[in-house]
């Protein structure tokens, strides 16, 4: 039996040896894994960061870099401290910003300067509508500037009035050429700011002569009335100023109400002016009138007696009109009268 236990145990010393170095062959491999597997994950890991760090991050600048252009911040530039074609990407990426910023700063200061010029044109615009409203009606104003070239109304029922300055041609023979000026313009701007407070309307001077007109081009039917209120006011402005200047300054006044014509004369130095037979009268009641003195027609007493004071001038010759009863217009009339 002794060779059998011999055999047996010669085969299980065997099985042992075997087993025991199958179990070192699988350690091996074991660690053999383990250190391919860990070998792995870090060349991975390093291959991701070279990644990231040669591919994703310059990506990412240029990317937050478009984010501020966007945003308009247009001094922002892309990394380009690479190679290779991100590098050449981020080189073109920033010229493009670059030409960009270069046409926006030339679209800035174009429209900087067609702001300023945009400014200027209606600084000038202001100053020809000014200047427009000096010369015409603001209503007459506004049917040119929409189109209309041809303007003429009639007006059944107005109120003209002719003022001259007494002795005005001795007077500018004594005095300079500037104080002739600075003497009408001081007297004429004293009508012009009355006319404005009794909605006359100024039509022109013709040297020392005023002329104004109620009813035009608003009709009113207080014409009447306006421009009596325009004349005491005068008269009592230019007792004021002679006054104050020291100057002996009177003026001669003529009214009368009619029937008138409207309209715009001239082509390039046009003019608003007024035509008919009340124009032509009330300058000769203008004329015939006496310094410091309202004179008036029948046609202006009978529309005021009841409000006015008036003085019986008797009769006038008008100039193709013959003898005509006048009066001169005195004062408003009070309540216990």
């Amino acid at each position: 039996m002794k060779p059998i236990g011999e055999f047996v145990a010669m085969i299980e010393s065997r099985t042992t040896n075997e087993v025991a170095s199958l179990n070192e062959r699988s350690r091996n491999l074991e660690q053999f894994n383990v250190i391919l597997a860990t070998t792995l994950l870090l060349s991975t890991l390093v291959s991701l960061f070279l990644i990231r760090r040669r591919v994703l991050q310059p990506i990412e600048a240029m990317v937050d870099t478009a984010t501020k252009v966007s945003a308009g911040e247009l001094s922002a530039r892309a990394p380009v401290d690479m190679s290779g074609e991100i590098a050449t990407f981020g080189t073109a990426f920033n010229k493009m910003v670059a030409s960009v910023e270069s046409h926006v700063g030339d679209l800035k200061s174009a429209q900087e300067e067609l702001k300023s010029k945009a400014e200027n044109l209606e600084a000038e615009k202001q100053r020809s509508e000014k200047l427009l409203l000096n010369i015409l009606p603001a209503q007459i104003a506004e049917r040119l500037k929409g189109g209309e070239r041809e303007i003429a109304d009639s007006f059944p029922e107005v109120s003209v009035l002719f003022s001259d300055i007494v002795g005005f041609t001795e007077m500018s023979a004594r005095i300079g050429a500037r104080q002739v000026v600075d003497t009408l313009n001081e007297v004429f701007g004293l009508l012009d700011e009355l006319a404005l407070k009794h909605n006359v309307e100024k039509i022109k001077t013709i040297g020392d002569c005023y002329m104004v007109v109620a009813g035009v081009p608003d009709r009113s039917p207080t014409h009447a009335q306006q421009i009596a209120e325009f004349a005491l006011d005068m008269q009592s402005a230019l007792s004021d100023y002679a006054s104050s200047s020291g100057r002996e300054i009177s003026m001669r006044t003529g009214i009368h109400t009619g029937t008138a014509v409207a309209g715009i004369v001239g082509t390039s130095k046009f003019t608003y002016d007024l035509w008919g037979d009340v124009v032509n009268v009330a300058s000769r009641m203008e004329a015939t009138s006496a310094p410091g003195r309202i004179h008036v027609s029948s046609a202006v007493r009978v529309r005021l007696e009841d409000d006015y004071e008036f003085e019986d001038r008797g009769t006038t010759a008008l100039k193709g009109k013959g003898e005509q009863n006048t009066w001169f217009l005195t004062d408003r009339r009070t309540a216990n009268h």
